[in-house]
């Protein structure tokens, strides 16, 4: 980027950050399991491939559910933590005031862990002893500053730590949750000193909060984390609001878990702006739910749909075998393709899934219907062709091998145009089965047979991944304007240069000498 403000001082690139954990509650166990040979820790994932940047003078926002991630990152920022894979580029002089106490001795007094503290963040002595005054007036400490710190409350150690980290003259603040511990007029204090910064756009804030109200106020931009991963990033109000009705989802939702997967097949081919994609989420969610024995999909294709129940197959350990049904040969509403799509299909199969109980059968629908028993099937996806007698004769032929206690899906409810069908046939099982249905992605039906006991807030449900999906479409087109931005502004710089300004010169008086060349000749 060329533009000064613009320039990146955060950047995270596919970051993950492991941590080991104990297995045994007690030594009583921990030792039989060491003597065994047996595993004693177990990974946990508290960061899942994170990619972002931050430009300087940005005061970004970083909210989620506790255990979301958020600290996590503030520590890799500060260089307290190293990611376990992935590249952290930080640039500039880091101000972390992101644990209450750190930095400081229990057993020194104010004065002197004002010095030690600000030598840990970079000052001199010199650079101390011209700030010492105004770093105790800022914070208030005059009475105590002669005092060991182990005698302070929480929010004196608050002032102290907010007030050291504000002179340092820092490019990057980071601040978590500390102000929560001061007095309501410190914080009005403190957040007159971090607006200044904001205003002079060459601090860098980021900010992690419980308050949604000060996020909201304060910063520009809000990164939303959950299930250890980003789940939104963009304009402060709109990720906030979205934070807010998934806290009311969750709440509401006591028989439905959501999860947060990272989809593997993405690492082979991205086909996160293909027609299935929107939906890639709920069937994820699903699976988990459900917990089906038997899925079988009629019309695979790359596999959008099918390696989303693959993934919540093998994130949640389930006993399932997976079936998917296609010549991979297309039709004329998917377009024709030769065994390139397959070959793919395979690759990600044997590369991702090689534990999972998958079968890939390339034939027909009708040809693949004597492999399986009758009530056999618990959940069904049909997507082949889609003209109407084309999915009534898949649904009604296939149905008999579906479970009393099964579940139905169709894609492409909502696409009305040419000889597109589904729809109609959606119209009419609308009236015979419990449904529920989504708009959004071309439109996604999913029916429940008569004994099916899977219960689903339907309209939260609804609201919940509708409202995901076009979070995630805001943000693809405002990374996508970003990037064009970006682009244009590299071609005014080649455009500017003297280079690109001699070039017509040089390409005539290169034309001219070809031409001189063959005429001599």
């Amino acid at each position: 980027m060329n533009n000064k403000d613009n320039q990146s001082v955060i950047k995270f690139e596919q970051v993950t950050k492991n941590f080991s954990l104990l297995s045994h509650k007690t030594f009583k166990e921990f030792l039989p399991a060491l003597i065994k040979g047996e595993d004693t820790s177990k990974n946990f994932t508290a960061l899942n491939n994170l990619s972002f940047e931050i430009n300087k003078g940005e005061t970004v926002g970083i909210i989620g559910p506790n255990g979301s991630g958020k600290s996590t990152i503030l520590k890799l920022i500060a260089g307290v933590m190293s990611p376990t894979t992935g590249e952290i580029t930080v640039n500039g002089k880091v101000s972390p005031l992101i644990e209450l106490g750190a930095g400081f001795h229990f057993e020194l007094s104010g004065r002197e862990n004002v010095y030690l503290n600000g030598a840990i963040l970079g000052l001199s002595q010199k650079q101390i002893d011209a700030n010492f005054k105004s770093i105790v007036d800022f914070a208030d400490l005059w009475e105590y500053i002669d005092q060991p710190v182990k005698r302070y409350s929480s929010g004196m150690y608050m002032r102290l730590a907010f007030s050291i980290a504000v002179h340092v003259s820092p490019d990057i603040l980071l601040v978590d949750e500390i102000l929560a511990v001061g007095d309501p007029e410190f914080q009005k204090k403190c957040f007159r000193r971090m607006e200044e910064f904001k205003k002079s756009k060459d601090v860098t804030i980021i900010f992690v909060s419980h308050d949604m109200n000060q996020v909201k106020d304060f910063c520009s931009r809000v990164i939303y984390l959950s299930g250890h991963r980003i789940i939104a990033d963009g304009d402060s109000e709109r990720v906030v609001e979205i934070y807010k009705k998934n806290l009311i989802m969750n709440k509401n939702i006591s028989n439905w878990k959501t999860f947060f997967p990272i989809f593997e097949n993405e690492l082979i081919f991205l086909d996160n702006c293909w027609p299935w994609a929107g939906h890639k989420n709920f069937a994820y969610d699903l699976v988990s739910n459900y917990k089906p024995r038997t899925i079988v999909e009629l019309g695979t294709h790359y596999g959008t749909s099918f390696f989303s129940f693959c993934q919540a197959v093998k994130d949640q350990k389930l006993v399932s075998k997976l079936y998917a049904i296609d010549t991979w040969k297309g039709d004329k509403h998917a377009g024709k393709y030769g065994n390139t799509v397959y070959k793919t299909v395979t690759r990600t199969k044997n590369k991702y899934f090689n534990k999972l109980d998958i079968n890939l059968y390339q034939q027909t629908f009708n040809s693949a219907l004597n492999c399986f028993q009758k009530n056999s099937i618990d959940l069904l996806h049909i997507d082949g062709l889609h003209t109407y007698q084309a999915v009534k004769h898949d649904f009604e032929t296939w149905l008999p091998k579906v479970k009393d206690s099964g579940i139905v899906m169709f894609h492409d409810i909502q696409e009305t145009k040419d000889d597109f069908g589904v729809y109609k046939l959606w119209q009419e099982l609308k009236n015979k089965y419990r449904y529920i249905e989504f708009h959004h992605s071309h439109g996604l039906g999913v029916i429940f047979m008569p004994k099916n006991t899977v219960n689903i807030p339907i309209d939260l449900v609804i609201g919940y991944y509708t409202q995901n999906y076009e979070a995630k479409l805001i943000d693809t087109i405002t990374k996508n304007k970003q990037n064009i931005a970006n682009i244009l502004d590299e071609l005014s710089i080649i455009k500017s240069s003297k280079l690109f300004k001699l070039w017509p010169i040089y390409c005539k008086i290169k034309n001219i000498l070809i031409r001189i060349f063959y005429e001599y000749k």
